[in-house]
């Protein structure tokens, strides 16, 4: 099933639907998206690109438990950025 990373200046998410990821997209402030082949990789360009390109600091590995559902766009409070892996 192919998985699409997207995020912008407001947040980030991970879909399994492109045209949910087209409705969504009016929303996401400096919208950025790609097509991968598995979650992980989904969600290592959404962490990473908020991290490069807003500034957004994870300490230590964000779990992929901080996207609780697909096709879904987080904010950036909603994201669990920081907390230990346990």
């Amino acid at each position: 099933m192919s998985m699409y990373g997207v995020y912008g200046k407001n947040g980030g998410g991970i879909y399994t639907d492109w045209c949910l990821v087209l409705q969504s997209k009016k929303y996401i402030k400096g919208f950025k998206g790609k097509k991968f082949k598995n979650v992980n990789e989904a969600a290592s360009f959404v962490i990473s690109g908020l991290e490069e390109d807003y500034g957004v600091v994870s300490v230590g590995e964000v779990p992929l438990s901080s996207f609780k559902k697909y096709n879904w766009f987080y904010r950036l409070e909603e994201l669990r950025f920081g907390e230990e892996v346990s």
